[in-house]
């Protein structure tokens, strides 16, 4: 099982986005048949994943979602026993407030963190063949809430 750790900056963060959230990592295991571990949620804004988008991936924009993976290939996972920590996924607020003004927001913020945790569990969407298992994997667990507008 997935356990999702909230920062202390999302306190006040809507109880049906957490548990969405939640449920998310739970079923995202689950079908991406991963191991028991914990992922670090940070809900910020345009000039915070902008900041973050600079300078791990030099790219002075602002992005929707960003993850850190704490594994690279070949690596083991940190963490004691079976509680591995899997990475920290980064949801912008601004980008979920202006690009789904007439859609479901939780579903939205869920298919972000869906998206950002493949990343910290090792997928991409690099090559076409990568992307198609992403997109399965996305399907999986959002079922009709995918987004993929940004991710292609």
């Amino acid at each position: 099982m997935i356990a999702v750790s909230f920062s202390s900056q999302t306190v006040r963060l809507q109880q049906r986005i957490r548990k969405a959230i939640t449920q998310a990592a739970v079923r995202t295991g689950r079908v991406a048949k991963s191991r028991s571990g914990t992922v670090s949620v940070v809900f910020t804004s345009d000039a915070g994943i902008r900041a973050l988008n600079r300078k791990h991936r030099k790219l002075d924009a602002p992005t929707d979602v960003l993850s850190f993976a704490l594994r690279q290939d070949g690596m083991e996972f940190p963490g004691k026993g079976n509680a591995e920590v899997f990475g920290e996924i980064f949801i912008n607020t601004d980008h979920v407030r202006k690009a789904f003004l007439a859609r479901d927001r939780v579903a939205a913020v869920t298919f972000l963190f869906v998206h950002g945790l493949l990343h910290c569990l090792g997928y991409d969407h690099g090559t076409l063949k990568d992307r198609t298992r992403m997109r399965k994997l996305e399907a999986a667990v959002c079922g009709r809430h995918t987004f993929y507008s940004d991710h292609v």
